[in-house]
């Protein structure tokens, strides 16, 4: 059998244990929402950064090359010349940094590593192009170094739309992943608000039922101490009743053992 003691631990423990699992799953949820939200940061919104830096850097490129027409021979050399040396490394740079970017975060989910290679497939692309915007680029250097007046310039119009056209779709794609992955982050905070609401209401509930086991074992104290008074004051006609087989059940048979002895 168990104590009266030991029964009392017991329920303070079963108590302790209710809270000591809701605390659990409550760090829990808050570790995982704020993984999501790492995600995101580190993922998608990086990404729109690197992607808005790339198109700055696309259309700075562009509008120097748009500028050429109405720029004497020595400012469109010398425009060309620093096109040459600067756009190319930057442009290059940018595409770097979003497969970078993508591909530390394709190994999270099938999610991430699908958009991973959707954002390797539209740089290859802008890449490509790029690199024929640098070849046009430099054939257009030579015709001014040779004095002869620029052509190749329109070349450049249909590749800057297909640049255009490409990063407008990377951009497109890359924002409906941070979208899709913010309205699956507001889901997650709903969710783990009501299991917490659920979880806490429950831990009450589970804590009043064991208060009142506590509270149902401890409730033979009065009547015992009633009795005890009753005897000292030398009334030997009252009763007591315990049931059970505890600490206090023996005490009250060992009360009444007392009076009748008297």
């Amino acid at each position: 059998r168990l104590s009266l003691a030991t029964k009392i631990f017991l329920v303070f423990t079963a108590q302790l244990l209710v809270f000591v699992i809701l605390a659990v799953v409550g760090v829990r949820q808050i570790r995982a929402g704020a993984e999501e939200l790492r995600r995101i940061k580190e993922g998608k919104i990086a990404l729109a950064r690197r992607a808005a830096r790339l198109e700055a850097q696309q259309s700075n490129r562009f509008r120097d090359l748009s500028s050429l027409t109405d720029s004497d021979p020595r400012t469109q050399a010398v425009l060309l010349s620093i096109g040459i040396k600067y756009f190319p490394r930057r442009i290059q740079d940018g595409l770097d940094a979003l497969r970078k970017v993508a591909s530390a975060q394709a190994s999270d989910s099938s999610e991430a590593a699908e958009l991973a290679r959707q954002v390797e497939y539209y740089a290859d692309r802008l890449q490509r192009i790029h690199e024929q915007v640098t070849q046009v680029t430099y054939e257009s250097l030579e015709q001014v170094r040779a004095g002869v007046p620029l052509t190749n310039l329109q070349r450049i119009e249909p590749l800057e739309s297909a640049a255009e056209t490409e990063l407008y779709q990377l951009d497109g794609l890359i924002g409906a992943a941070r979208d899709q992955a913010v309205r699956r982050a507001e889901e997650d905070e709903r969710r783990a608000v009501w299991s917490m609401v659920v979880m806490t209401s429950l831990a009450l509930v589970v804590g009043i039922l064991l208060t009142l086991i506590a509270a149902r074992a401890l409730s033979p104290v009065g009547p015992l101490v009633r009795y005890a008074r009753a005897i000292s004051r030398g009334d030997y006609e009252q009763e007591v009743k315990v049931r059970g087989d505890d600490e206090l059940a023996s005490l009250a048979e060992e009360l009444e053992l007392m009076a009748r002895s008297r």
